[in-house]
């Protein structure tokens, strides 16, 4: 049997479809079902696995690519006796007018929700998203999402929850199938504790629709019947006050344990945060690029504020010193907190049961992978930044052992080759630019020849200029 899958993001792209997928296509292969899996991609790439991959250039004009994915939906797909989408569902629905062959969806979410709350357009919980209108942008993405559904010949949904939702969009209940999340068993050795005291763990965005507020009432009502739980809370986001002030009145701090963001909150509050990116780094020349949108920093005062910065010159620049600090600065200190309580088993489960944390883990891999502190070693004895620098190296060292602690790999990244791959030859085309950025950098502060200062600056910009194009992302 011949199964056509399409999906919007694939390896070394980070997320759940981009984990799913090449599971159940795996799978499908080992019971010899010819697979076939169209994707979207940043860059071509070699694929060797049991089953083909069709990648498509994700970073192109809309419509064309459009055009590509149901040119290629469709050339796949005349041979194939399932369609399984999930991903890319107006392609597939529109490639599959001239194909007429059977389709099942996949739907965990509604992307029409994300994005409303992810642009800042709406403030509404999922349920009240589902019930509510909205502007005339949102209401087009409520009738795609619902419409696409509607095509499928089976859709299949996580929850019954979702089921509900989904079957509200106009999806005709004999069409909804429910597939639970599917769950390795693992030897918990943590379970097997003498402990008396059962411990939870959640990890994400402290914000209302995540209902932690509601987890912490359990706790409650649960203390309330002698019952021994601790809840760690692992997170931070707008509703952490609350959600400790919550706490503090139920009389639960013994019980329930907050780790939020410490130590990167401690690196933002350090004396030398701002004047390192100001002084060592590349961020006061990104308005000089004119690349963005938008201007690098919200405010017009010459003096830097860390509220008034854009996201792309902050995490631009420390990409630029090979640091990305904004992808796992305070990780390591947070999973070596676990590990001196003797919860690192609890953490390992964690990581090898949800496919989030395993998600949120392999993006601060990547992010150490595109680091080397080698490049700014001279800054470690520098008066002014090299305690700061250290601090910041510190905390790299630390995050590595324990991200390869807590995966089991020897080496960064070692379960996904591709990416490895990709980003080891990029770094080998932009060392070169960077040691020239770093070495122009070095003369301007220190001011040895103030007649070279402009030429010392163009250096900057133009590696500047092709450290971003050569770059597939920012961190």
């Amino acid at each position: 049997m011949k199964i056509l899958i399409t999906v919007g993001i694939y390896p070394p792209d980070i997320g759940g479809p981009a984990s799913f997928v090449p599971k159940i296509a795996n799978l499908l292969s080992q019971n010899n079902y010819e697979v076939t899996v169209i994707c979207l991609s940043d860059s071509k790439l070699q694929d060797n696995e049991t089953y083909k991959v069709k990648r498509i250039l994700r970073n192109q004009n809309l419509l064309i690519r459009w055009l590509k994915t149901i040119i290629l939906i469709i050339l796949n797909g005349r041979n194939a006796e399932c369609i399984f989408v999930n991903g890319l569902p107006m392609e597939s629905y529109i490639a599959n007018i001239f194909l007429r062959k059977k389709i099942v969806r996949k739907i965990v979410g509604d992307w029409a929700w994300e994005r409303g709350r992810n642009k800042g357009l709406i403030e509404d919980s999922f349920d009240e998203f589902q019930l509510n209108s909205h502007n005339l942008h949102l209401e087009i993405a409520k009738f795609s999402r619902g419409w696409t559904a509607t095509k499928a010949d089976i859709v299949i949904t996580p929850s019954r929850h979702l089921s509900n939702v989904v079957k509200n969009w106009g999806v005709k209940a004999d069409k909804l199938k429910v597939i639970y999340n599917g769950t390795r068993i693992t030897n918990n050795e943590f379970s097997k504790s003498n402990s008396n005291t059962i411990k939870l763990i959640t990890v994400g965005r402290l914000a209302p629709w995540k209902n932690v507020d509601s987890i912490i009432e359990a706790m409650y009502l649960l203390k309330k019947e002698d019952l021994k739980i601790n809840l760690i809370i692992v997170g931070s986001g707008p509703q952490e006050l609350d959600l400790k002030k919550q706490v503090d009145n139920l009389n639960l701090s013994n019980e329930v344990i907050f780790t939020g963001q410490k130590k990167y909150l401690e690196l933002k509050e350090h004396p030398n945060f701002l004047g390192y990116l100001e002084n060592m780094t590349t961020l006061r020349y990104y308005s000089q690029t004119n690349i963005g949108s938008r201007p690098s920093s919200r405010s017009k005062s010459k003096d830097l504020n860390f509220e008034d910065l854009r996201a792309i010159p902050f995490v631009g620049s420390w990409s630029q010193t090979k640091q990305n600090i904004p992808g796992f600065y305070g990780v390591g200190t947070a999973l070596n907190y676990f590990k001196k309580n003797g919860n690192f088993q609890l953490v390992k489960s964690l990581y090898a049961n949800s496919l989030f944390f395993k998600t949120l883990i392999a993006n601060s891999m990547m992010s150490l992978s595109k680091s080397f502190f080698g490049l700014t070693n001279h800054i470690s004895k520098d008066k002014e930044y090299g305690e700061f620098w250290n601090m910041l190296h510190t905390e790299f060292l630390l995050t590595k052992k324990m991200l390869l602690d807590l995966s089991g790999q020897n080496e960064l990244m070692e379960d996904q080759p591709a990416g490895k791959k990709s980003i080891d030859i990029r770094e080998e085309i932009v060392l070169p630019l960077l040691t020239i950025q770093q070495f122009a950098l070095m003369k301007i502060r220190s001011n040895q020849s103030t007649t070279k200062q402009k030429v010392y600056e163009k250096l900057i910009l133009r590696s500047l200029f092709g450290n971003i194009n050569a770059s597939r992302n920012s961190a």
